[in-house]
Protein backbone atom coordinates (compact mmCIF):
# COMPACT_ATOMS: atom_id res chain seq x y z
CA UNK A 1 0.00 0.00 0.00
CA UNK A 2 2.67 2.75 0.28
CA UNK A 3 5.09 0.91 -2.47
CA UNK A 4 2.97 0.12 -4.88
CA UNK A 5 4.88 -1.25 -8.04
CA UNK A 6 3.62 -0.18 -11.26
CA UNK A 7 5.07 1.30 -13.92
CA UNK A 8 6.26 4.33 -11.38
CA UNK A 9 6.33 3.34 -7.00
CA UNK A 10 2.90 5.01 -5.90
CA UNK A 11 2.64 5.58 -2.17
CA UNK A 12 -1.04 4.62 -2.24
CA UNK A 13 -1.98 5.61 1.78
CA UNK A 14 -0.03 9.23 1.34
CA UNK A 15 -2.21 9.85 -1.98
CA UNK A 16 -5.26 9.05 -0.26
CA UNK A 17 -4.45 11.10 2.67
CA UNK A 18 -3.65 13.99 0.51
CA UNK A 19 -6.88 13.46 -1.25
CA UNK A 20 -8.74 13.95 1.99
CA UNK A 21 -6.90 16.76 3.15
CA UNK A 22 -7.29 18.59 -0.19
CA UNK A 23 -10.97 18.33 -0.29
CA UNK A 24 -11.01 19.51 3.73
CA UNK A 25 -9.98 22.72 2.86
CA UNK A 26 -12.48 23.16 0.23
CA UNK A 27 -16.36 24.24 0.88
CA UNK A 28 -18.23 21.39 0.71
CA UNK A 29 -15.80 18.76 0.83
CA UNK A 30 -16.54 15.05 -0.84
CA UNK A 31 -17.38 13.09 1.75
CA UNK A 32 -17.48 9.33 0.28
CA UNK A 33 -14.60 9.04 -2.78
CA UNK A 34 -11.70 7.56 -1.25
CA UNK A 35 -12.29 4.05 -2.37
CA UNK A 36 -9.00 1.56 -1.70
CA UNK A 37 -10.20 -1.21 -3.96
CA UNK A 38 -9.20 -3.25 -6.46
CA UNK A 39 -10.15 -1.43 -9.96
CA UNK A 40 -10.66 -2.71 -13.10
CA UNK A 41 -7.49 -0.65 -14.81
CA UNK A 42 -4.25 -1.51 -13.74
CA UNK A 43 -2.65 2.22 -14.12
CA UNK A 44 -5.81 3.39 -11.76
CA UNK A 45 -3.71 3.81 -9.07
CA UNK A 46 -3.86 7.42 -7.85
CA UNK A 47 -6.77 7.04 -5.56
CA UNK A 48 -7.14 3.54 -5.50
CA UNK A 49 -4.95 1.27 -2.68
CA UNK A 50 -4.50 -2.34 -4.58
CA UNK A 51 -4.95 -5.01 -2.37
CA UNK A 52 -3.26 -7.68 -5.13
CA UNK A 53 -1.89 -7.00 -8.41
CA UNK A 54 -3.22 -8.02 -11.65
CA UNK A 55 -1.92 -10.70 -13.85
CA UNK A 56 0.63 -11.60 -10.78
CA UNK A 57 -1.81 -12.91 -7.89
CA UNK A 58 -3.59 -15.05 -9.76
CA UNK A 59 -3.47 -17.90 -7.45
CA UNK A 60 -7.30 -19.50 -6.13
CA UNK A 61 -5.25 -19.96 -2.71
CA UNK A 62 -2.71 -17.19 -1.37
CA UNK A 63 -4.76 -13.81 -2.48
CA UNK A 64 -5.27 -11.49 0.11
CA UNK A 65 -8.38 -11.96 1.76
CA UNK A 66 -8.73 -7.96 2.74
CA UNK A 67 -10.41 -6.85 -0.99
CA UNK A 68 -11.25 -3.05 -0.44
CA UNK A 69 -11.35 -0.53 1.90
CA UNK A 70 -13.62 2.61 2.07
CA UNK A 71 -13.21 5.47 3.43
CA UNK A 72 -15.93 8.02 4.39
CA UNK A 73 -16.01 11.52 5.75
CA UNK A 74 -18.64 12.91 8.37
CA UNK A 75 -18.95 15.30 11.32
CA UNK A 76 -15.00 15.62 11.39
CA UNK A 77 -14.61 12.06 11.81
CA UNK A 78 -13.37 9.42 9.48
CA UNK A 79 -15.15 6.29 9.07
CA UNK A 80 -13.43 3.23 7.74
CA UNK A 81 -15.12 -0.06 5.74
CA UNK A 82 -13.12 -3.37 5.04
CA UNK A 83 -14.28 -5.85 2.98
CA UNK A 84 -12.94 -9.51 3.47
CA UNK A 85 -13.02 -12.40 0.77
CA UNK A 86 -12.95 -14.50 3.79
CA UNK A 87 -12.05 -14.49 7.13
CA UNK A 88 -11.60 -16.79 9.87
CA UNK A 89 -13.30 -14.72 12.44
CA UNK A 90 -11.19 -16.20 15.90
CA UNK A 91 -7.86 -16.64 15.06
CA UNK A 92 -7.31 -14.27 12.88
CA UNK A 93 -10.21 -10.97 13.33
CA UNK A 94 -8.93 -9.66 16.17
CA UNK A 95 -5.24 -9.04 14.57
CA UNK A 96 -7.16 -7.78 11.24
CA UNK A 97 -9.48 -5.72 13.13
CA UNK A 98 -6.61 -4.08 15.17
CA UNK A 99 -4.56 -3.56 12.40
CA UNK A 100 -7.72 -1.87 10.08
CA UNK A 101 -7.98 0.43 13.70
CA UNK A 102 -4.67 1.17 13.48
CA UNK A 103 -4.61 2.28 9.84
CA UNK A 104 -7.84 4.05 10.46
CA UNK A 105 -5.99 5.93 13.42
CA UNK A 106 -3.18 7.25 10.81
CA UNK A 107 -5.48 8.03 8.08
CA UNK A 108 -7.31 10.70 10.92
CA UNK A 109 -4.34 11.82 12.30
CA UNK A 110 -3.13 12.42 9.38
CA UNK A 111 -6.18 14.70 7.69
CA UNK A 112 -6.67 16.39 11.45
CA UNK A 113 -10.23 14.11 11.45
CA UNK A 114 -11.00 11.78 14.38
CA UNK A 115 -11.08 8.28 13.99
CA UNK A 116 -15.46 7.17 13.16
CA UNK A 117 -16.74 4.15 12.75
CA UNK A 118 -15.12 0.99 11.41
CA UNK A 119 -17.44 -1.59 9.62
CA UNK A 120 -15.84 -4.73 8.65
CA UNK A 121 -18.29 -7.17 6.16
CA UNK A 122 -17.19 -10.77 4.67
CA UNK A 123 -18.36 -12.40 1.71
CA UNK A 124 -17.58 -15.78 4.08
CA UNK A 125 -16.58 -16.18 7.65
CA UNK A 126 -15.37 -19.28 9.38
CA UNK A 127 -15.79 -19.70 13.69
CA UNK A 128 -12.56 -21.40 13.66
CA UNK A 129 -13.09 -23.02 16.67
CA UNK A 130 -15.36 -25.23 18.70
CA UNK A 131 -18.87 -23.77 19.99
CA UNK A 132 -18.18 -24.67 23.23
CA UNK A 133 -14.47 -22.15 23.17
CA UNK A 134 -17.31 -19.44 21.64
CA UNK A 135 -19.46 -19.90 24.40
CA UNK A 136 -17.26 -20.31 27.33
CA UNK A 137 -15.82 -16.89 26.13
CA UNK A 138 -19.17 -15.05 25.90
CA UNK A 139 -19.86 -16.21 29.10
CA UNK A 140 -17.47 -14.59 30.62
CA UNK A 141 -18.17 -11.19 29.43
CA UNK A 142 -20.49 -8.30 30.49
CA UNK A 143 -23.41 -8.04 28.34
CA UNK A 144 -25.68 -5.75 29.58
Amino acid sequence: MVSYDTKRQVNQLLSIKDRIVNQLEKPGTMSSSYEMTIPDDQDDHEYTVRIQTPGTDVSLRGFPCLSSLGFQIGDGHLHLLAHYRYEYLISKGYGNYLGLARLQRYIADQTGLKPGVLTVTAGRAYVDVSRQRVRRYLEGLPLD
